[in-house]
């Protein structure tokens, strides 16, 4: 028996370079070399040379560099006193049975069995045992220590962790770095991913905001690992706003409607609805709607360009509710000078008949029918301008209003002809005349009279010419001092 274990003795030191120490979680430390054991500690140093303290309390067994085999408990002696003699205590067995394999914790689960095979040495003398080391003539001399085996921590990681675009968006690759499938777990609404291999390609779309924006796109490993890259844009610049949203024409009669366009970029507007149509200015555009005689509701949309912009485009709403009872006149507005006037007004409706309303008394209606009436404006003598609003409306409630405006009364005279030739035989001419009030004729030469007088005419009359030479004339035509010259010509 002496022989077999001196045997095992001589074997076991080649196989370990180090100590073993296996806790009671199960955790097992390898690489170790005990330094010494103190009160209820284990001194120890682990491969990376740091000096360790582990209670031995933690500790389940230890497997020494010598092919000892040591279980512990919370009541068990330390087999060592503050040396490294390595010494067998009452407890330390070594199997001679068995092979060595089955009692090194990394080729097998056999180190809480060591117990079976203590009997046979129990009497053996820590004395004896010694001796029989001694005698092997085997001296433990230090190992080099093994290359620490480092863990690999799995690589993830991005080539940029932060991308920037401008207000216009754009496309950029990010290069992956992983040793595991990968997939994009988050991203903003604004950005679009394309994954490759080894690259994810980011595409950012046009920021239409006056804001900048910012999001993460968030990746993930089969670790559930996150990687984030951050994408940035900046504010949109451009601009395009209208003064309105759009038009509610709930009456249905139609009009025209002056929309106010700010840009800082060339801008079109354009629509291909029929009944409504656009005057664009420089500042703005009119739209102008026809009356809705459908019957029913209709709704149109006129679209706002603007040429090389983020902004490009701003829809403006129309909508038109069917026309039910409808009037409408023309011309809605006169503008009479300050003498008297006369103004035919037409009206269209579907109505059998229409009233006026709320007529000034210097104004009078006559010879009102189905499509028109005469609107009859009084000489101004009172001098300063003037203006009024006649209504003229049909049950229902619908109605148009006519503005008559009279400007200040001045004095005037108008005639017609101006010129007037006769033969020597002499003639007879009639003149128009049109003034501000009463007029006259002064300064008439000897051979010409006047007849017939009305308030816009008068006839003249020229005589024989006994003469032999041509002869030429002129006189006025005077109201309150104004006058309009006449000339005559006879031959």
């Amino acid at each position: 028996m002496k022989r077999s274990l001196i045997c095992f003795v001589l074997l076991f030191p080649m196989i370990l370079q180090a100590d073993i120490i296996v806790k009671k979680s199960g955790e097992r430390l390898e690489d170790v070399h005990i330094k010494s054991f103190s009160g209820s500690e284990i001194i120890y140093t682990p491969e990376d040379g740091d000096v360790t303290v582990l209670m031995k309390s933690d500790i389940s067994a230890i497997l020494y560099d010598d092919g000892r085999y040591e279980e512990f408990n919370q009541t068990s002696e330390t087999p060592y006193e503050n040396d490294m003699s390595h010494q067998y205590t009452s407890e330390s067995k070594t199997p001679e049975s068995e092979p060595m394999e089955e009692y090194y914790p990394q080729q097998n689960n056999k180190v809480d069995n060591g117990e079976e095979y203590l009997g046979e040495y129990e009497e053996e003398s820590i004395e004896s045992i010694n001796n029989q080391e001694s005698q092997s003539g085997y001296a433990l001399e230090p190992e080099a220590e093994p290359e620490p085996i480092q863990k690999r921590d799995i690589e993830f990681r991005a080539s940029k962790s932060f991308i920037e675009f401008t207000e216009t968006g754009g496309e950029t690759r990010i290069e992956i770095i992983s040793d595991e499938a990968w997939e994009v777990a988050e991203m903003p609404s604004w950005v679009d991913t394309r994954q490759k291999s080894d690259a994810l390609i980011i595409h950012v779309a046009q920021n239409e905001r006056t804001s900048d924006r910012e999001g993460d796109v968030v990746l993930l490993n089969k670790h559930q690992t996150e990687l984030r890259i951050v994408v940035a844009q900046g504010k949109n610049n451009d601009y395009l706003k209208l003064s309105a949203p759009g038009i509610d024409d709930t009456e249905g009669v139609g009009g025209a409607y002056t929309i106010k366009v700010n840009s800082n970029k060339a801008w079109d507007a354009k629509t291909d609805a029929d009944w409504c149509t656009i005057e664009k200015r420089e500042e703005n555009f009119v739209v102008r709607l026809a009356s809705n005689m459908s019957g029913q509701k209709r709704e149109a949309t006129i679209e706002v360009t603007a040429s090389q912009s983020v902004i490009s485009k701003q829809v403006f709403w129309v909508k038109q509710s069917p026309l039910n009872h409808y009037i409408f006149i023309n011309p809605s507005s006169v503008t009479s000078k300050g003498g008297k006037s006369i103004i035919t007004i037409n009206v269209t409706t579907d109505m059998p008949k229409y009233r006026i309303e709320e007529i000034p008394d210097w104004c009078n209606i006559s010879q009102m029918n189905a499509n028109s009436f005469i609107l009859e404006i009084a000489d101004n003598s009172g001098g300063a301008a003037r203006e009024a609003q006649i209504k003229v409306a049909v049950d229902g409630g619908k109605s148009k209003i006519l503005t008559v405006q009279q400007e200040e009364r001045l004095n005037y005279v108008s005639v017609s002809p101006k010129i007037v030739t006769a033969s020597p035989r002499g003639g007879i001419i009639t003149i128009n005349v049109e003034g501000s009030g009463a007029w006259r004729v002064v300064n008439l030469p000897d051979w010409c009279q006047t007849t017939d007088q009305t308030d816009d005419s008068f006839t003249l009359i020229i005589e024989k010419n006994d003469t032999d030479a041509p002869r030429n004339a002129s006189f006025s035509v005077s109201v309150s001092g104004v006058r309009e010259q006449i000339e005559v010509r006879q031959q």
